[in-house]
């Protein structure tokens, strides 16, 4: 059990496997109980009670082992924050007559192959609904480190290409971007100004 939860690549995931063993302990610690107050079955309680913290040590043991030897595949694994008031690599709006289905074509048309295996450049996706995107349906997207200038130039090149995509911010917060109107608004105030 202990080395299944070391092989596991994201750390939130393997704390399933350490509940998992807290739910055998206590299991095996419960069932013990009953059998040590008969004398008959003394002895298979007894067996029963001990194997609950043996089972707890020898998992926590093998786990601190492949800890400490570096074979724990999310240890170096870095917290990533997300959400729309963090800014993403790209924040990509659909034109305001774009229906929910449009949203999953370009999904399925430009998003699902930067998630496959052997593509690795999409490192987080987020969906936002046109409550959150000042009326449009977007995106937003960041990248891996190992993705390429050439790989972004590329696949905006592709977005800003197809009838449905209207903008693409980047290095921004999602809401941190400007409805229309306040967009409308700062213009005329430039503006006059000049």
């Amino acid at each position: 059990m202990a080395i299944d939860c070391a092989t596991i690549r994201f750390g939130y995931v393997a704390s399933y496997s350490f509940f998992g063993a807290w739910m055998i302990a206590v299991v095996s610690f419960v069932a013990g109980l009953p059998l040590v107050l008969f004398h008959r079955t003394r002895r298979w309680g007894i067996g029963t009670l001990s194997a609950s913290p043996l089972l707890l040590a020898s998992f926590y043991g093998l786990f601190y082992i492949l800890w400490h030897f570096d074979h724990v595949a999310f240890k170096r694994d870095q917290m990533i924050h997300f959400g729309p008031d963090v800014a993403s690599d790209w924040v990509v709006y659909l034109k305001k007559t774009a229906t929910e289905t449009d949203v999953e074509a370009v999904d399925q048309a430009y998003i699902l192959p930067l998630e496959q295996p052997n593509h690795g450049s999409l490192q987080q996706y987020m969906r936002l609904v046109p409550d959150q995107a000042n009326g449009h349906w977007a995106f937003a997207v960041d990248f891996t480190p190992t993705a390429t200038s050439n790989e972004k130039s590329r696949l905006k090149s592709r977005l800003l290409s197809d009838p449905r995509i209207e903008r693409i911010y980047t290095n921004v917060a999602p809401d941190q971007i400007p409805s229309d109107q306040t967009r409308k608004t700062l213009i005329v105030h430039r503006s006059t100004k000049l």
